[in-house]
């Protein structure tokens, strides 16, 4: 920088500083005249409280194997909190919050709560086929309601599905 100011006084030219230069360009820094309190916060990667939303699925299904586990995946991102099951949780989500629902597709219970997510998807674009499915889920809107649990030995919360219905 110190260069280029001795550069640009010996060719008698003024610097002007990036952000003046460009923000007299009308290139949106309105945010300098706010506080802090004004910049949202990054969305948050967790376990939604228990509760509905509306979600996106931004990913789709995906299969995926879980310590050596076959997997069905659903990351969801929160569009709209519609309601919690208690409303002191309204602080631990927002709009913009992402999440993930793992179905063990080696246990009954995991292909049973998959089935419940492939079957509404399914219904809507009317097949049966798995694969069909999972192409028709990425970018699908849907209303969720989840449980979220925690496990103790592992120190991890966990977002369990109730109901899934697409949009």
């Amino acid at each position: 920088m110190h260069k280029q100011l001795l550069l640009a006084s010996l060719l008698g030219l003024a610097l002007t500083p990036k952000f003046v230069v460009e923000e007299a360009s009308g290139v949106g820094f309105e945010f300098l005249d706010g506080t802090l309190d004004d910049i949202e916060d990054l969305p948050q990667f967790l376990a939604f409280p228990s509760g509905a939303y509306i979600v996106n699925l931004p990913l789709g299904l995906e299969a995926k194997k879980i310590n050596q586990h076959p997997a069905i995946t659903m990351k969801v991102k929160c569009m709209e909190i519609k309601e919690l099951s208690n409303p002191a949780d309204a602080a631990l989500v927002k709009v913009g919050d992402q999440g993930d629902i793992a179905f063990m597709m080696d246990n009954e219970t995991g292909r049973g709560f998959s089935k419940i997510v492939t079957k509404a998807i399914g219904e809507r674009i009317g097949s049966k086929n798995i694969r069909e499915i999972f192409a028709a889920s990425k970018g699908i809107n849907a209303l969720l309601v989840c449980k979220k649990t925690h496990d103790a030995a592992k120190q991890r919360d966990y977002m369990n599905l109730v109901q899934f219905v697409p949009i």
